[in-house]
């Protein structure tokens, strides 16, 4: 095992998002410490082949960051007089950083770590010039920093030296160009409770009202399956699962809800995977999805590029916290008996759809501005409904449906803590 730490002497990291250049890079990029290796290896005229034992994604241990813009860019002016490219003003993103970021390999050769102690020493900074770095062997990281895992499904992305990195940077160079781009992996913080829950697709309706979500997630379900070739997937129809979590495809309702204007305007409709959806499955359903125009007499769209409403963004659903807020209610899995405490029955839907036991439970009949009482919301059976906010002890991750109706477009709820 070979595990590096990398300390921040000025308590900041400046680097961007090569594909996102406004916004900071945070932890730093496996590939650009890579990258970083490679380049004080070949300027100190060191055959820099034994990095090849690097090339895989680490695991990664950090501290939280306060990701800020300051200063800004402008184009030099030969460019400008040359007419090359138009001036432009881009503020500088950057971390202000409190603790070191560890990196490690484990199936990386131990005895690597002697020849690595001049190429570490050898690297002054990551990022800009002005972003200077320590990196040093490590024996251990620090357990009490966030980890971040390698996960094919994690929704953290990040570059690192896939297999073939070292020769594709040493080409390139001899070539005079770029640096290709590197691999993207998706990583998971250990410590946040992954959903059920993967992908999901939006429809714009022309309107509609949140009330009906219900019978707008059926609709749509039908709709689906109608433009969908026989035989009709498992996934898609959901019956033949057998699984109590995350089966088959959810159907959504997303409104426009949480802030002082929000009248609870229905923003968009849409299906919901889960993760354990396989590529095959996962074509199957978003096909004929994305093939539908109504929704029994409601005109739907695709959304646009200009339409960039938080409301229908996934992160907006999907985004770890420590608090969620009913903007559906949750339907029950059994009726409250007599004297029985309705807190109870909402802590086993919870675990049964796949969560983890909440903290605290609070029963609002106005959970959020813009959500309708549970007793007005039209539901496809019988069974007890109530809106109700989660308190967790650590964050999780949504999307996150519960209780009975949680597969048509009821118990769907919002993060609700930034």
């Amino acid at each position: 095992m070979i595990t590096l730490r990398i300390d921040f002497p000025h308590g900041v990291y400046r680097a961007a998002e090569p594909t996102a250049p406004d916004h900071p890079e945070y932890p730093p990029a496996p590939d650009r410490v890579f990258q970083a290796l490679v380049a004080s290896a070949c300027e100190q005229g060191v055959d820099p082949a034994p990095l090849q034992a690097l090339e895989a994604a680490p695991a990664l241990w950090c501290g939280m960051a306060e990701l800020i813009h300051t200063g800004i860019n402008y184009v030099p002016g030969a460019f400008t007089v040359a007419g090359k490219r138009q001036a432009v003003e881009r503020a500088r993103p950057e971390a202000r950083v409190t603790h070191p970021v560890y990196m490690s390999w484990p199936e990386a050769p131990p005895d690597l770590a002697g020849w690595l102690g001049p190429i570490l020493a050898g690297v002054g900074y990551l990022g800009r010039s002005d972003s200077p770095v320590s990196i040093s062997l490590s024996p251990s990281p620090n357990e009490n920093l966030t980890q971040l895992l390698p996960d094919p499904h994690g929704e953290e992305l990040l570059r690192v030296p896939s297999p073939g990195r070292l020769m594709a940077l040493l080409a390139a160079h001899a070539a005079g160009r770029r640096a290709p781009t590197a691999t993207r992996v998706g990583y998971t913080d250990q410590r946040i409770w992954s959903s059920p829950w993967g992908e999901m697709f939006i429809l714009r309706p022309l309107h509609g009202e949140l009330h009906h979500a219900a019978l707008l997630g059926e609709s749509l379900r039908l709709a689906t399956m109608s433009l969908a070739p026989e035989p009709l997937p498992a996934m898609l129809h959901g019956h033949e699962v057998t699984s109590s979590a995350a089966d088959h495809a959810a159907w959504v309702t997303l409104p426009d809800v949480g802030h002082p204007w929000a009248r609870g305007a229905v923003l968009g409709i849409g299906m919901v995977l889960p993760r354990h959806a396989s590529e095959e499955e996962r074509t199957a359903c978003v096909l004929p999805l994305s093939r539908v125009d109504r929704v029994g007499i409601l005109p739907v769209r695709r959304p646009a590029a200009t339409d960039r409403l938080h409301g229908i963004d996934p992160r907006t659903w999907s985004r770890p916290a420590k608090v969620w807020t009913t903007v559906t209610p949750i339907v029950l899995d059994r009726h409250p008996k007599r004297g029985q405490a309705v807190e109870g029955l909402v802590a086993d839907s919870v675990t049964r759809a796949g969560f983890p036991f909440p903290q605290t439970i609070e029963l609002p009949d106005w959970p959020m501005r813009g959500v309708p009482s549970a007793r007005s919301f039209i539901a496809r059976g019988p069974g007890h409904r109530t809106h109700a906010r989660l308190h967790f002890t650590d964050p999780v991750r949504g999307p996150m449906l519960v209780g009975r109706g949680r597969y048509f477009g009821l118990g769907l709820l919002r993060p609700e803590d930034k």
